[in-house]
């Protein structure tokens, strides 16, 4: 079964300790469809 990427990112950030900062407006992107959507719109360009 393939890890979603929800899982992979939020095991990431535990094991090498990372903190987005709110400061600098940082996010992780765990959305699936988010990402698809992203990437097929920067396809198009």
């Amino acid at each position: 079964m393939k890890e979603s990427i929800r899982v992979y990112v939020t095991r990431l950030i535990k094991q090498y300790g990372l903190k987005p900062s709110r400061k600098l407006g940082q996010h992780f992107l765990v959305d699936e469809r988010a990402v698809e959507r992203f990437v097929n719109a920067v396809d198009q360009c």
